[in-house]
């Protein structure tokens, strides 16, 4: 559509839009003398173009480059005015000229773009030309305006920050190339986004694939970086693998072979920079080896108290010469070695084990660069406590009868009563044991009577068979024995009979 000519000769450069009915074009116009330009801003109402800002005399060759309607209220435009450079600002009433600050001792300068996401979030690009370099120029207003930092790199030339976004991104071309800068809150900040092995755990021979990616803050690309690769090997040693260069995403990905099996930790690191911190992460493969299995055999699985058992490792899927322990846990949960060394050809390994209390055996292989380790089924093993019983205080035997007196004192106050004493190894000390006696009424033996006694200080207990009338027990045939029950310690025991009778 056409639009107002206040000239010989118009041209817009830039234009910012609120609404519909609220848009300002920004360019310049052939009024001056001689036909120099003049800045120009037309605004259209939602009918027609008409000019806010007039070409005057006041303007020696100036032109308007940028403009940003922040209200209608609040329109910057941005040019340069001869040489200089030039920030207009419209209050919804007038246009007036505005100071900024950047421009130190240059010779000529040039605002090129503006653009904005608020009154008070409004960025300015631009060039500064001195007596004998240019450089960039960018300017931030927050409330007020002020100069932000930028790169100059080699060959930059005059034509400085061409375009600008408010998020905010400028770009410009410099001794024949383009650039684009981000600009961020504070230094970059580098982060590995992933750093993982594919199909880990994975059997030796077989790669190592590894892949990662790095990031960096502000959504800035991470392009072009160098990544140093460092393995933790299993024996604690180090070994440094080729470092590698992110491709245009952040990624990288590299294959590695360890030598043998175990777990391996592969360290990512990135150096950093004047701008960007660093970073590293890890991930951790582990190795498998070949596979080898191994038993345990037991002579016996019950055993008397301080008996001997002898325990057989076989381990098979590994060449012979491989050395083999074989460890005892007691009752108490302690575990120690009871035997290691070597399998002969035929991947056998026995030790000996004397016991006074159960145990329990297991065989282990600890593995090695090659295979991998193994333990067998364990093996339990109990041992039968060593009990004993023994009458006192008989004067006789007759056959398989103890033969003892009659005694008034045993019937009046317990003294000189037939006895019997139970005596059990290991020491059960503070524990308990049984005692049964028995008669023999017609053809049966039958129960008469029983005690649970505390074991003394020499893991004996005894008992008195304290009788009453001698017509009760005269002639009579009796038998007596003990028994310790199991334990967490041992199998448990009970004696043979001991059998009496007593005599007038």
């Amino acid at each position: 559509m056409a639009a107002t000519n206040p000239g010989t000769a118009a041209s817009f450069n830039a234009v910012s839009s609120i609404s519909s009915s609220q848009t300002w074009a920004a360019g310049c116009a052939n009024t001056g003398a001689g036909g120099a330009t003049e800045p120009l801003v037309e605004h259209w109402n939602g009918t027609a173009w008409s000019v806010s800002f007039g070409p005057t005399s006041g303007f020696d060759g100036g032109c308007l480059h940028g403009i940003y309607a922040a209200s209608p209220t609040d329109v910057w435009a941005v040019g340069s005015d001869g040489s200089q450079a030039l920030v207009e600002h419209y209050d919804g009433v007038s246009w007036s000229a505005v100071a900024i600050p950047g421009l130190g001792s240059a010779t000529s300068s040039s605002l090129n773009a503006i653009s904005g996401t608020g009154s008070h979030a409004i960025w300015i690009g631009g060039v500064v030309n001195g007596a004998t370099a240019s450089a960039s120029l960018i300017e931030h207003y927050n409330g007020s305006w002020s100069a932000v930092s930028s790169p100059n790199p080699s060959g930059f030339g005059s034509s400085g920050i061409s375009a600008i976004a408010a998020r905010p991104v400028a770009a410009f071309a410099a001794g024949g190339r383009s650039y684009a800068l981000r600009y961020g809150s504070g230094d970059f900040i580098s982060d590995f986004a992933a750093f993982d092995a594919a199909g880990s755990p994975v059997q030796l021979g077989s790669p190592v694939s590894l892949s990662g990616e790095l990031d960096f803050s502000e959504s800035a690309s991470a392009w072009g970086q160098t990544v140093h690769i460092e393995r933790d090997n299993p024996d604690g040693s180090q070994t440094a693998l080729p470092d590698q260069t992110t491709d245009d995403r952040g990624e990288f990905a590299l294959t590695d072979s360890p030598a043998a099996r175990g777990r391996y930790t592969y360290i990512a690191s990135f150096d950093g920079s004047a701008t960007r911190s660093g970073s590293s992460t890890q991930t951790t493969v582990v190795v498998h080896g070949t596979d080898t299995a191994l038993g345990l055999d037991q002579t016996a699985s019950r055993i008397g108290y301080k008996g001997s058992v002898t325990l057989t490792a076989h381990l098979t899927g590994i060449p012979p010469g491989a050395t083999v322990t074989i460890l005892k846990t007691n009752s108490a949960g302690a575990t120690t070695v009871l035997g290691q060394g070597a399998v002969d050809s035929d991947g056998n390994f026995s030790a000996d084990a004397t016991l006074g209390k159960d145990a329990t055996f297991q065989a282990t292989f600890a593995g090695d660069g090659t295979y991998e380790p193994s333990k067998s089924p364990k093996a339990d093993v109990g041992v039968r406590v060593d009990l004993s019983g023994t009458q006192s205080g008989f004067h006789a035997t007759s056959g398989r009868y103890e033969v003892y007196g009659y005694s008034k004192r045993c019937a009046k106050h317990g003294r000189r009563c037939p006895r019997y004493t139970g005596h059990v190894r290991p020491s059960k000390s503070g524990r308990h044991m049984s005692f049964a006696l028995q008669e023999r009424i017609g053809h049966r033996w039958r129960r008469i009577g029983s005690a649970d006694v505390r074991i003394g200080g020499r893991s004996r207990a005894r008992v008195s068979f304290r009788y009453g009338s001698a017509s009760s027990v005269v002639g009579h045939r009796f038998r007596e024995r003990c028994k310790y029950a199991t334990d967490h310690d041992n199998i448990g025991a009970r004696t043979a009979w001991s059998y009496f009778t007593v005599t007038r």
